[in-house]
């Protein structure tokens, strides 16, 4: 018993240390986006293209957007095949 709980631990540890390597570039620099030009061609879309171009991101429902990227973070950069999350939108 306390061998199997040092293996599964061992490959826990396995695990959180692939995904913090896999992830440290994008956690430890600082990202800034700006929008301004695509705020600025959205304003001059004239009603009839702000319904066929919509990209407002003001739109955005951003939970679901996040379960999304988490679901895609497991499955496509930590290969964890599997159940997907069932983080409350």
């Amino acid at each position: 018993m306390i061998l199997f709980l040092f293996y599964s631990l061992g490959k826990l540890q396995t695990k959180i240390w692939k995904s913090v390597r896999a992830l440290e570039y994008f956690t430890t620099n600082e990202w800034r986006f700006s929008c301004e030009n695509t705020t600025a061609l959205y304003a001059e879309l004239s009603p009839e293209d702000k319904d066929v171009f919509n990209f407002d991101a003001k739109q955005i429902d951003w939970a679901q957007y996040l379960h999304n990227y988490y679901n895609g973070v497991k499955t496509y950069v930590l290969k964890e095949h599997g159940e997907k999350s069932n983080i409350n939108t």
